[in-house]
């Protein structure tokens, strides 16, 4: 039986984290979702972040037993020439017993509340169906759906992770045939990818060579990076190299192109199962060093041909349909792939407007934008 049980909503408080909140909420957590975060990913995550000085979580409790929580990912952003700090939501829950109280507009309206005179400038996020109509009735905006790029070696494993997490357009009665018909259509794709392979691996590197390190380098990956852009990201300083990919969860290799000495692009990736994950991309702006980018995809794809496919999210890489990097935002990908929590929400906070009135092509991101990665 559940320890925790339904009451009225007025019998329910609303309050910021406390110093001895983590241990309920990491059983909250555990519960709502079947695994847990773990305290070194949440002291990571909430505690050791260098751009709040508090731990931005605003939590539901029912006698002293905590059964909701509203917790904010605080990034520095770069907004055009200008440093702010966005809140990003995630990590939202509710216990099953203590659904349809009003407890998510509760725990909303409390940190709007709170941070409307402090420093963070905006919310961004990528909500679930669940949490985006919530968001939306909170004054969020919605900006546009964000693509994931998808370069195929094995098809497989892809379509029957999209069937199960439901981010396939196919019905349960339509399984056989949707995924027969998925599957032949990445087995095309995949082929195109071995033919790419064997465009890279024919090209010349010319003057690029390329080094590999087990251990990001902070400062190497920051001074890469091409400040002149006018986009919206986190700020790519040493500090947030440093910070971002000490996630305890995750193992991180970096790939570095030198030319004459000098380093002119890197690729940051991960391996999560069957997957390579490309989470980091500079510079940004593909115009600045797009071939030594394309050699760092040709180490990339030499070092996992064995993995089932490699993705990239946001801007994706150059010439991504010569280097078989395909969205699921558009043909062919898009008649099966249906991203459920990858449109960008934004809002405003105060009476400052920073976000509210930019357009989808202001905002370029990797996966270091995320939360979770």
């Amino acid at each position: 039986m559940s320890q925790y049980i339904s009451q009225t909503p007025k019998q329910y408080g609303i309050r910021h984290f406390r110093a001895g909140d983590r241990g309920q909420l990491l059983a909250l957590h555990d519960e709502v979702f079947g695994h847990g975060w773990g305290p070194e990913w949440f002291e990571w995550k909430y505690e050791r972040n260098p751009y709040v000085d508090h731990v931005s979580i605003i939590v539901a409790t029912r006698d002293d037993r905590i059964v909701g929580c509203r917790a904010f990912f605080a990034l520095e952003m770069r907004v055009g020439d200008v440093t702010r700090v966005g809140l990003q939501p995630c990590d939202t829950m509710v216990h099953p017993d203590h659904r349809r109280q009003g407890l998510f507009s509760r725990m909303n309206e409390r940190a709007l509340e709170y941070y409307a005179d402090r420093r963070p400038d905006f919310f961004f996020n990528f909500p679930n169906e669940h949490s985006k109509r919530g968001n939306l009735k909170h004054g969020w905006q919605e900006v546009r759906t964000v693509p994931m790029y998808y370069r195929l070696h094995n098809p497989a494993p892809l379509v029957e992770r999209w069937i199960e997490t439901g981010r396939s357009k196919a019905v349960a009665t339509e399984y056989v045939d949707v995924t027969e018909a998925v599957s032949a259509i990445a087995t095309v794709l995949a082929r195109s990818a071995s033919q790419s392979e064997r465009w890279l691996a024919n090209s010349s590197a010319g003057d690029v060579r390329i080094e590999r390190y087990e251990t990001p380098p902070d400062e190497l990956l920051a001074s890469v990076h091409d400040r002149r852009s006018d986009s919206i990201h986190a700020n790519r300083s040493a500090e947030f190299y440093r910070w971002r990919l000490d996630n305890p969860l995750y193992e991180y290799g970096t790939y570095v192109a030198r030319r004459d000495g000098t380093a002119v692009a890197a690729l940051v990736v991960s391996c999560v199962d069957g997957c390579v994950r490309i989470v980091e991309v500079e510079p940004r702006e593909f115009d600045v060093s797009r071939t030594a980018i394309e050699h760092l995809l040709r180490s990339v794809v030499a070092e996992y041909s064995d993995r089932s496919y490699v993705t990239a999210f946001g801007i994706g890489v150059p010439n991504p349909v010569r280097n078989r990097f395909y969205p699921d935002t558009r043909l062919p990908l898009s008649l099966f792939a249906n991203p459920t929590s990858r449109t960008l929400l934004a809002r405003d906070i105060g009476d400052a407007t920073v976000v509210e009135e930019s357009s989808p092509s202001d905002w370029r991101f990797t996966r270091l934008d995320l939360d979770t990665t």
